[in-house]
């Protein structure tokens, strides 16, 4: 569980606005209940954007693995995660769609050797 201030008084005046980002929980290998580091440490954890970054893309990797047929705006709705940052995480990782076949496009994928294993889906339609 996170929490997001954003908006924060820069005390010192030396930028703008500021955002921080705090983890009240985390998920710990091997438990299956997330650990709480207000009862370990007393206080939230500030969270970093590379670990936000990492545990999004992870997310994002793992959704489009269980539900392929997820378009992009479910993915947001179901990530919180902003549509540019969606789609340029997916295709970053190799992820993509190809238009086309009997859905309107075929299932989030990787391409195997290069090749696209729905391009002929792509081709047919056209």
């Amino acid at each position: 569980m996170e929490i997001e201030i954003v908006n924060l008084k820069d005390r010192e005046r030396v930028g703008g606005l500021t955002s921080l980002s705090l983890a009240a929980t985390y998920k710990k290998e091997g438990t299956v209940f997330p650990q709480s580091y207000i009862d370990e440490t007393g206080n939230f954890r500030a969270v970093g954007d590379r670990e936000t970054m990492e545990r999004n893309t992870k997310t994002l990797g793992d959704l489009v693995k269980a539900h392929p047929d997820m378009t992009v705006t479910e993915l947001v709705e179901e990530t919180g995660i902003k549509n540019y940052t969606v789609q340029q995480t997916l295709k970053a990782l190799g992820w993509h769609r190809t238009k086309g076949g009997p859905n309107g496009s075929s299932p989030w994928h990787q391409d195997v050797g290069g090749k696209c294993p729905y391009e002929k889906h792509a081709k047919a339609a056209a």
